[in-house]
């Protein structure tokens, strides 16, 4: 036989024999709060979507693995991950140092600020600064916003919620003064709306609390897996996927500037 029908028979071999080990990976299972809009949501069908949900559908498909959804309410999401419940956390977690100390990251693939959100009738200038004594603020449970006002406003009263959307509908009837979200959520949930308005300038910091951005976290031992999701993402960031996916669900640019 020659040398190069040999190579190519052989490479032909290793291709299907390759193909049979894609076939028979199992899925990677991925761990999302919903709704979390427009990161997370379900449609009608209860069918997960949204721009976190196509990006790591994306580099799922980079990799060559084929990845199932679950909803995992975000107060357990760590916990859950660290039992081997789901393999990957995609669910708008920013990459904060307390959060490093438990689980590992991929790199980061978007940041967004935070902002306070009241009534437009009713603005206040909000900053660390100020005293909110008796406020009402509403945060979702275990997230970033619900640190960074328990350390800078104790004074308050803070109301923590499962989701988002429920401190939005508390602030809809009036049973919140203010609320701190992140900035996407915020307008999707309430400032459409002419009645509320952002108080106060959007807050970025401390690194502490609010890390470098957001990624999806894994088990520390998973270190191939993190790897491997790291290729994917770069390559839908080369390719034009990544911003053909942004552009469904923002009209400006939310990449992380690291």
């Amino acid at each position: 036989m020659l040398p190069s029908l040999r190579a190519l028979l052989g490479a032909s071999l290793f291709c299907v024999l390759s193909s049979a080990a894609l076939a028979e990976e199992p899925p990677l299972r991925i761990a999302s709060d919903v709704p979390f809009p427009p990161y997370e949501m379900l449609t009608a069908d209860g069918e997960f979507t949204g721009f976190e949900v196509e990006l790591v559908n994306a580099i799922c498909e980079r990799m060559q693995r084929r990845c199932e959804w679950q909803a995992q309410s975000f107060d357990g999401i760590i916990p859950g991950l660290l039992a081997r419940k789901y393999d990957i956390i995609a669910s708008s977690m920013l990459m904060t140092p307390a959060r490093q100390q438990q689980v590992s990251f991929a790199k980061a693939y978007y940041f967004n600020p935070s902002v306070w959100v009241g009534p437009a009738d009713r603005p206040l200038e909000v900053d660390e600064q100020a005293d909110l004594s008796g406020k009402r603020i509403g945060v979702q449970r275990a997230s970033v916003q619900d640190d960074y006002v328990t350390a800078t406003h104790p004074e308050a009263d803070i109301r923590r919620y499962t989701t988002v959307d429920t401190v939005a509908v508390d602030m809809q009837a009036g049973r919140l003064d203010l609320i701190f979200a992140n900035l996407p959520q915020a307008q999707a949930l309430l400032l459409d709306d002419a009645a509320y308005a952002i108080q106060g300038e959007p807050v970025r910091g401390p690194e502490a609390i609010f890390g470098k951005g957001t990624s999806a976290a894994f088990r520390k031992r998973d270190t191939a897996l993190v790897e491997a999701f790291n290729r994917g993402l770069d390559e839908v960031m080369a390719n034009g996927t990544y911003d053909e996916i942004m552009q469904r669900y923002f009209d400006y640019d939310i990449r992380p500037t690291e």
